[in-house]
């Protein structure tokens, strides 16, 4: 399980973020992962393409949460930038004070892929539905790796009992024992 989640967040009025950076802390503490939460803002002449490329360089980068209304970049403008990266799967909440249907409507004229929307008051709801998500999927991956390993061994196991049976030479019967199991 990853021990911590390195979240981007971009909003053009940080203060409002705070309490719910706190909220993500806890919620991810909870888990026993650490949030390493690294916020951009979005200042008002529209100069954050630059900020937000340099943070797009991380390549340990988790999950992104960005307001879908701010000065200088839109969200669809974001979701390109990100798709041009390596993060072409990078998940991404959107969210804004304006109704959830208008963010809807924008993402589904645009076909933006893999992003989530939320209206802010929800941020925190959608933020937990997206990582249970991705904690469940990691641990569904660790168990059918588990379970695939523990097939290989058996079978390194078998296939040492042949080798000492019947002497490393002897691929023919090797071969043929094989073909029974």
């Amino acid at each position: 399980m990853k021990t911590s989640y390195n979240i981007l967040w971009i909003d053009d009025e940080p203060n409002n973020t705070q309490p719910d950076q706190i909220d993500i802390t806890e919620f991810l503490e909870e888990f026993g992962i650490y949030a390493d939460i690294k916020f951009v803002e979005a200042p008002p002449d529209g100069s954050i393409h630059d900020r937000i490329k340099d943070n797009l360089s991380n390549p340990e980068l988790d999950i992104l949460i960005v307001d879908y209304h701010m000065n200088g970049l839109s969200g669809d403008e974001l979701v390109h930038l990100i798709r041009n990266t390596d993060h072409v799967y990078l998940p991404v909440i959107f969210y804004s004070s304006s109704p959830e249907e208008e963010i809807f409507d924008a993402v589904c004229t645009k076909r933006l892929d893999g992003v989530y929307i939320a209206n802010r008051r929800f941020l925190m709801d959608k933020f937990k539905d997206v990582v249970r998500s991705l904690l469940n999927k990691e641990q569904t991956t660790k168990q059918t790796r588990g379970l695939l390993m523990e097939g290989v061994s058996e079978l390194d196991a078998r296939l040492n009992q042949i080798f000492c049976r019947h002497g490393r030479n002897s691929k023919t019967t090797i071969n043929q024992r094989l073909l029974i199991m």
